[in-house]
């Protein structure tokens, strides 16, 4: 198996970077696919209307919070949910619709917040406030009732759901960042593991990590044509011809300037340049 070094990460960056753009070009496309959703949220205020002492706010305080789940769960059901429904002329159940509802009371308050989704922000708009007109409605009828016959609780819209200025999902950019991401990871961990099990021989590096024996050198691509491969007399001062002084080189180096040596000159397939470089 092939070792991790700097050159291998330099020849798989390319690729890994083409994954990353890729992946973001895919989230992008898939984003324009997707139905945008707009969500609007209307927000209601509890109160205990009951008692004028200290103890009895105090309690009713207590009594209205402890109640904030089982006013949230009464979002959602069909008491408060079917009036909306026949209000707006919406082709849903109310089980459908429920879907579209989420119900959010913060810890500690008496606040209670009511989002809806929908592929118009108008129309969430409009369910968000049906909803919590329905839901005050329906929490002061069930509420205990004091002597005068009104409700203990009071509820109270303290904020109006209006129609949202962009949708919040799907969210392209964060799509296509992580699509990027997933791309980079996903193409560059492939050439990565194709590269670590490479076992052809490639480059120097490769060479001794295979075999002890010294690297003399490396002859670059001669161009083809008629009398370039003698490229010691037809061009001396260029590059290949600098390849082939640097071979010299080491193999007096290697021989010591012994004579005579003997050299066999040999290739995996023809045409590779046996002759030129024995020559």
């Amino acid at each position: 198996m092939s070792r991790l070094s700097f050159r291998t990460l330099l020849r798989i960056w390319p690729w890994a970077l083409g994954g990353g753009l890729m992946g973001a070009v895919v989230a992008y496309g898939l984003s324009q696919l997707v139905t945008p959703l707009y969500q609007s949220t209307s927000v209601l205020y509890y109160a205990l209307s009951f008692g004028n002492t200290a103890s009895d706010l105090s309690q009713g305080s207590s009594y209205t919070e402890s109640q904030m789940l089982s006013f949230g769960e009464l979002v959602t059901s069909q008491r408060v949910l079917d009036p909306v429904i026949q209000r707006e002329s919406l082709p849903l159940t109310s089980h459908e619709l429920a879907n579209q509802v989420s119900v959010a009371t913060p810890r500690g308050t008496m606040i209670m917040q009511i989002t809806v989704s929908s592929a118009s922000p108008e129309l969430a708009a409009r369910i968000a406030n049906a909803i919590a007109d329905e839901q005050r409605q329906a929490v002061e009828s069930i509420a205990p009732r004091k002597e005068s016959g009104d409700s203990t609780v009071t509820v109270r819209l303290i904020e109006e759901g209006v129609p949202a200025a962009y949708a919040y999902t799907p969210n392209t950019r964060l799509n296509m960042l992580l699509g990027g991401f997933v791309g980079l990871i996903l193409v560059g961990g492939i050439v990565l593991l194709v590269r670590l099990l490479d076992q052809r021989i490639k480059s120097s590096e490769d060479l001794n990590r295979v075999t002890q024996r010294p690297f003399l050198g490396a002859i670059r691509d001669i161009e083809q044509g008629e009398g370039q491969a003698m490229v010691m007399l037809q061009d001396p001062t260029s590059l290949v011809a600098e390849d082939f002084r640097q071979l010299q080189a080491n193999l007096r180096y290697a021989t010591m300037s012994k004579q005579p040596v003997v050299l066999v000159v040999s290739s995996a397939v023809s045409g590779e340049g046996k002759s030129t470089i024995a020559i």
